[in-house]
């Protein structure tokens, strides 16, 4: 085997360093995250949201034919190591909150958003079909067996 020139070794060797130094492609993890907004102490949202890692989740209550809403959510988790990041916006009847702040599987924690002085927010975050999911919802580790010998899908 014959190594290549000079040039071409150098080429190579810029190919592997970038290589080396690109993220891997990380896959994408379904969330289920619970969240309480309360402004001047009293509870105005408690959404229970199913989200994905890397994309933005925008959740709006507003009453049928009310021009206004009455919250606005924009969340956007992500995976940072062994934790994970969120994102977080906060609109209710015109106060404006936001905040990032960073949970693990299972956490619940209390935000601090800027802005929104009289918003106080809790979130809590976890991975969606684990164990402490299953248990918090209180869904069953096994799908039930189906009655007539056929294979169910959940």
């Amino acid at each position: 085997m014959t190594l290549p020139s000079s040039p071409m070794r150098g080429l190579w060797a810029l190919l592997a360093l970038v290589c080396a130094v690109l993220p891997t492609q990380v896959r994408a993890e379904f969330l289920y995250l619970h969240v309480e907004v309360r402004q001047e102490g009293k509870l105005v949202a408690k959404p229970h949201l199913l989200g994905e890692t890397g994309k933005s989740l925008h959740a709006v209550r507003r009453a049928p034919g009310a021009q206004e809403a009455d919250y606005s959510l924009r969340l956007t988790p992500s995976v940072e190591g062994d934790h994970y990041a969120l994102q977080l916006g906060v609109e209710v009847r015109g106060e404006h909150g936001k905040s990032r702040v960073e949970l693990g599987h299972g956490q619940r924690r209390q935000v601090q958003l800027e802005g929104g002085k009289q918003l106080e927010v809790s979130v809590l975050l976890m991975r969606v079909d684990s164990p402490e999911f299953r248990a918090y919802m209180d869904l069953p580790a096994q799908p039930p067996p189906a009655t007539d010998g056929r294979k169910r899908a959940i």
